[in-house]
């Protein structure tokens, strides 16, 4: 992938996760729970598939994608343990608010799931500016 490809990837993908963010807390403010803890992982998913643009990799899947954030990201010590876990996290709470209809998310709950949706996607731009993919 040429450089300039990744930078309009990377672009386009933090695009889908910055309004995915909106969505998230939109819903949370209506007290749409399980709409929200859903569109705050597709905010986390989207910013992760833009860094993993910056090595070349679009991740065929969902579990791909975290694999390859931790092998690549996690792993080499660029991301701290943390983060791998706050995706993992989400992502079964999207599919247990997608897919279970007895699973309930309290205010405090998705409150908690925002606000480590807000700090993983500020933590992978910081790294996108730090590493000039971003402005």
């Amino acid at each position: 992938m040429k450089e300039e490809n990744k930078k309009i990837n990377i672009k386009l993908e933090l695009s889908r996760g910055e309004e995915a963010i909106r969505e998230a807390e939109v819903l949370f403010e209506k007290n749409f729970f399980h709409g929200a803890v859903s569109r705050a992982y597709y905010a986390v998913f989207h910013h992760l598939k833009a860094i993993l643009f910056t090595i070349g990799h679009e991740p065929r899947s969902h579990e791909g994608a975290f694999h390859l954030f931790n092998i690549h990201f996690v792993k080499t010590g660029k991301f701290l343990p943390k983060y791998g876990k706050i995706f993992k996290k989400i992502k079964k709470h999207r599919e247990e608010s997608d897919y279970k209809s007895t699973t309930i998310f309290s205010k405090e709950d998705t409150q908690k799931d925002l606000g480590e949706m807000r700090e993983f996607c500020r933590e992978i731009k910081d790294f996108l500016i730090k590493n000039n993919y971003l402005r």
